[in-house]
């Protein structure tokens, strides 16, 4: 293995827990306090299917993420996994983001997030460019040996 494919691999892992550690804050702060979290974005939930709403989609989605892009860490083989996931994800956040702004207006909240989605993004390709990289490079050195 060469030694960026080597860097590759730990980037990777930190990428990934630094993710889940960011999901767990995020879910943590909707499930446990939905109505304080909700508020600081100026959302008023004011019902228990209100509040049963902003657990699930904001609470226990992100942490199914975090608990997803965790378990990934572990072995060479789902690292990929866990980058395709948080690429997607990432991506897919950030996109809507950029089309709400445009289309809402700017919010403080949508500026603040952006700079940091629009990073995670770009870690999560360059993750993934490194481990298709050492993927490519390692079937390329099984094939010589045999």
């Amino acid at each position: 293995m060469d030694r960026l494919s080597n860097v590759g691999i730990w980037f990777n892992r930190i990428l990934l827990l630094l993710v889940s550690i960011l999901f767990v804050m995020i879910s943590t702060k909707y499930l446990f306090n939905p109505l304080a979290s909700a508020a600081e974005s100026n959302i008023v939930l004011s019902s228990a299917t209100a509040l049963s709403v902003a657990r699930v989609s904001m609470g226990a989605i992100p942490l199914a993420i975090a608990v997803i892009t965790f378990i990934t860490i572990f072995s060479q083989k789902q690292i990929i996994g866990g980058l395709y996931i948080v690429f997607v994800l990432t991506f897919t956040v950030t996109l809507v983001r950029i089309i709400s702004l445009r289309i809402d207006g700017p919010s403080a909240f949508g500026q603040k997030v952006l700079l940091p989605e629009i990073t995670i993004t770009v870690l999560s390709a360059i993750g993934l460019y490194l481990e298709l990289r050492r993927r490519t490079k390692s079937k390329k050195a099984d094939l010589s040996i045999n």
